[in-house]
């Protein structure tokens, strides 16, 4: 990727300040494979009256589909932007508690700051657990959107905010358990 160029002041017959350009390549390594190995014997093909090797073969696809969304999924801490409580009207260095209420500020926060980084509207996407999906229905619920629509309808997860949404169940996240007692073994 590029840098930025960025536009100045300019007096006609003096010198211009000439920005220094750069270009960053960024690459990774492959050093891990992952496989998954079975084998269906040719007597159990023929007695079974499905499609086994098909069947196995889904759930395989499933399951390395998983492996890569933990993989990429886990690069999140090397991101340059962050939404805490402050960016939604509550406390700074806090850590927003996501609801049907705020939901909606928590989207425009993260759009504000893509914006400040000259983000394009184009480029965005949101991959989400069930838990944040679960706000937004909420939110959605009895009201006419074509998002409420299709995620109360048929379970798809659309656009919000300009944002693409995914829905993972490979995110990290935290939670607090403060028990009535004091537990015992």
């Amino acid at each position: 990727y590029r840098s930025n160029l960025k536009a100045q002041d300019y007096t006609k017959g003096t010198a211009a300040t000439i920005d220094d350009v750069t270009a960053t390549d960024e690459s990774f390594t492959v050093n891990t494979t992952k496989l998954v190995a079975f084998y269906i014997d040719d007597i159990d093909k023929i007695q079974n009256s499905y499609s086994t090797m098909s069947n196995f073969a889904n759930d395989t696809q499933q399951d390395l589909n998983q492996v890569i969304d933990r993989e990429v999924l886990a690069e999140y801490s090397n991101a340059n932007l962050s939404v805490d409580d402050v960016d939604i009207g509550g406390t700074s260095g806090s850590s927003a508690v996501i609801n049907s209420s705020n939901i909606n500020r928590i989207f425009s926060a993260s759009g504000r700051k893509l914006t400040g980084a000259n983000v394009g509207v184009g480029d965005r996407f949101a991959v989400i657990p069930p838990s944040v999906l679960e706000q937004i229905v909420l939110y959605t619920a009895g009201k006419d959107t074509s998002f409420g629509d299709q995620v109360l309808n048929n379970g798809m997860v659309g656009t919000r905010f300009g944002f693409s949404i995914y829905l993972s169940n490979n995110l990290t996240s935290t939670a607090t358990w403060t028990p009535a007692n004091n537990p015992t073994n």
